[in-house]
Parts: C-alpha cells; structure tokens; sequence
C-alpha cells in the first residue's frame, strides 16, 4: 500500500471513526477514498502551480488564468468524475498539456459568443449522457449517489455558464468553457476506450 493509501486509512481509522462512531462503514470508506485521492492529487496539483508560477514571469497573469481553468475543470470532475489514468506521472502530464494548453488557448485566441455555445451544447450533452463516470478502482453502484451527484452537477454548470457569458468579452469565457470540456470528454466512453480503461458509465 503506498504512502497516500497508508495515511488516508490511517486518518480514517484512528482518528475520524472514533470521532464519528455513527459512520457506516461504506461512509468511512467515502471518506478514506476520498482522503487518499487528495493526498495523491496534492503534489501534482503543487507542481502544476508551481510550473504556472514560473510562467508567471514571462506571461503577465498567467497564474491567474491557470487558477481560473484549474477550478473551473477541478469543479465539474468532483461531481462528474471521469477516467484515471494508471500512473501517477501519466496524470501529471497529461494535467499539465491539458490544463496548460487551454490557458495558452484563452490567452491568445478568445472564442467567439457563437463557438462558445456550441462548446457548452457539448459539455452539456457529454455530462448529461455520460456524467457521473465511474472508474474500475472507483464503481458507482449507488443510484442515490448518483443522482445526488447529478443534482450538484446541474447547479455547478449553471453557475459556470452564468460566469461565462457574463465575462464573454474576455479570456476567462474561454478558459472556464474550455476547462469544462476537457472534464466532459472524461466522462465519455471512447476516452476510456483510448486509453485502455475499464470504467464509466452511461445514463
């Protein structure tokens, strides 16, 4: 078991369950993937911003607008969820061109009103066809769970095409609406088929 695994069974065992003895244990489950997935993400996200940091310096607010389409396709996956790529580096540069490449897209070539509705009709019928998609490590057997998370996810796209429509005249449309649709085509199924993964789902 690696250190991430170690210390989320560890915080979950012999600090949360004694704290909440009314948790089941598929909620301490929960909680302990979910602890897990944070220690694991951490040090990649760290050194995202800190690559966004250095790029900082040549580009004026680059780190703003990594922080902007970082959150933006951060948001939709947590409800979403979406393929995993088996290995912690594959993850971390295909963060890194992903996430990366649609702020250098946003920067230098903000779409117009026209293509950006056209993105958000395919974000909208990736997610509500596929969303959420589950992973072989990760099953979704929960049809409670599931439409709660559709629930969240409704609202959170909602609030994000608010935003941006109401910034359409600047960067931050492009960067929310394209963080967007990289989470929506993890959801779909010829991803996973792309990169050889078992998993997701279809509505």
């Amino acid at each position: 078991m690696a250190f991430p695994e170690r210390a989320a069974a560890h915080l979950t065992y012999s600090f949360i369950s004694p704290s909440l003895p009314d948790k089941s244990q598929k909620e301490l489950e929960r909680i302990e993937y979910g602890l897990a997935s944070f220690f694991i993400t951490l040090p990649k996200l760290g050194g995202l911003i800190a690559l966004a940091i250095v790029v900082n310096q040549f580009i004026d607010n680059f780190l703003l607008y990594y922080a902007v389409t970082q959150v933006s396709y951060s948001v939709v996956r947590s409800y979403a969820w979406g393929l995993h790529l088996k290995t912690d580096l594959s993850c971390f540069v295909s963060g890194l061109i992903l996430l990366f490449g649609i702020v250098f897209i946003g920067v230098f070539h903000q779409f117009p009103y026209p293509l950006m509705l056209i993105i958000w009709g395919i974000n909208c019928g990736l997610l509500y066809r596929y969303a959420p998609a589950d992973t072989e490590a990760r099953p979704l057997r929960s049809d409670r769970l599931r439409k709660k998370l559709r629930k969240k996810l409704l609202v959170v796209l909602v609030l994000l095409m608010v935003l941006t429509f109401l910034n359409r005249n600047n960067a931050f449309s492009t960067l929310i609406t394209l963080g967007v649709l990289g989470e929506s085509l993890f959801t779909a199924p010829f991803m996973y088929k792309l990169f050889k993964l078992k998993g997701g789902t279809s509505q």
